[in-house]
């Protein structure tokens, strides 16, 4: 049966990235399907999005998220128990039905703690956990080694993974990540209290299934991309490569800047981030936007000869490859990243081999030809609007999972 209430958890109450971009979407899809909403968040503000939707019920902590927190003893603590976080989930539960009401977790490493999927958990409600990231695996969420800007394969707090320093910041943090996840998985078992997982994308689900309880249904569900669709760009009259993302060594943004500076091709960068001070010296081919909303983000890929994503780690879905399709722009992809999974090498796309700089200005020489980036362009356009990745499509997918679930639930 449908359920009557979804109890959305996500760290943040705004739109900062792809997880909380579909938590909230998705909050106004059920809502407007008649399903009340209750969305709990540890960090603000709010956003319009569901504060303006009469059958969302919002509740915000107002925390600033572990990484913003001051006091840094106080992070530490509340990015494994988040006690204010626990006693306002624990009222919300009592207000719920079990037998109409699902939980429906997005993310909660980055302000809402583990110790909160493990309450949730252990209720009596069923609880769906969507997987953005392999923070429900790896103490680092990204099966990546940071200092030396290389994916990690090591088993999870295997004694190699525990001396390994793939910490963005140092061995310490680490060694904190390590212990946060021993609470999430060992002391409140997160994972063996889920009723389902899902997943965003098949190049995740084969990266994170051997690691979850087997006996735990598992569903791939892209995230909705929320394009409207309109006359394909004509890209070959375009000369921008676009970049759009957190100026992150992990994203690759210096690869493009190093593959393009020889040939001056004009380059911009969507978003913002710790590397864009070094990005600003590759001279003045380049831009930097910031971070835009989407009217703006709209404007820039029609204007957009291809788009670049030289992710270093193994992204998970990659939302702007696939709003860089739906507009018709060609896309150059990292090879181990689920984009790549996706769309076809030289039919929707151009791969290259991840972190090569080499091979990626190889791949973007091709985008010379007019012929062959209108060619890409139509083929990314024509296989995007076949796919179901459109806000209904989600939405009806999403309500298969939770009535599996809640038929399952005792």
């Amino acid at each position: 049966m449908k359920p009557a209430q979804v109890l959305i958890l996500n760290d943040y109450a705004h739109i900062n990235g792809g997880a909380s971009a579909v938590a909230l979407h998705s909050a106004v899809a059920l809502a407007r399907r008649g399903i009340h909403v209750v969305f709990f968040a540890a960090a603000g503000p709010v956003s319009d999005i569901l504060s303006s939707e009469p059958n969302i019920e919002v509740h915000c902590l107002n925390q600033c998220d572990i990484l913003h927190e001051p006091n840094r003893f106080r992070a530490m603590f509340r990015g494994i128990y988040n006690r204010q976080a626990l006693k306002q989930l624990d009222a919300l539960l009592q207000q719920l039905t079990p037998q109409e009401s699902v939980i429906h977790v997005h993310s909660w490493t980055k302000a809402l703690s583990p110790a909160v999927l493990g309450l949730a958990g252990r209720s009596s409600h069923p609880m769906v956990v969507t997987l953005h990231d392999y923070f429900i695996s790896c103490p680092n969420g990204g099966f990546f080694i940071y200092p030396r800007e290389k994916a990690c394969h090591l088993d999870p707090l295997s004694p190699s993974c525990l001396a390994c320093n793939c910490d963005r910041r140092n061995i310490l943090h680490k060694q904190w990540r390590v212990l946060r996840t021993v609470f999430q998985n060992k002391i409140w078992q997160c994972p063996q209290h889920a009723d389902h997982f899902i997943f965003v994308s098949a190049f995740m689900k084969e990266r994170l299934q051997s690691r979850l309880p087997p006996h735990i249904p598992q569903t791939i569900i892209e995230a909705p991309i929320q394009v409207p669709q309109r006359p394909r760009v004509e890209v070959s009259k375009n000369k921008n490569l676009v970049f759009c993302g957190r100026l992150v060594p992990e994203k690759g943004p210096h690869l493009l800047a190093e593959a393009a500076s020889g040939k001056n091709w004009p380059v911009v960068y969507i978003g913002d981030g710790e590397m864009r001070p070094r990005l600003e010296q590759y001279g003045r081919n380049i831009r930097i936007t910031g971070w835009l909303n989407a009217e703006q983000m709209d404007l820039e890929l029609r204007q957009a000869r291809a788009l670049v994503f030289p992710s270093q780690w193994p992204e998970p879905f990659g939302i702007t490859v696939f709003e860089a399709a739906a507009h018709g722009v060609p896309v150059v992809v990292s090879r181990h990243t689920a984009p790549a999974d996706l769309l076809h090498d030289g039919i929707q796309a151009l791969h290259f081999e991840t972190s090569s700089i080499p091979s990626l200005q190889t791949q973007l020489e091709k985008l010379e030809s007019d012929e062959r980036v209108d060619s890409l362009g139509r083929q990314a356009y024509d296989w995007f609007w076949k796919q179901p990745f459109g806000p209904d499509q989600h939405l009806d997918r999403l309500l298969d999972v939770y009535r599996a679930a809640l038929d399952v639930s005792p």
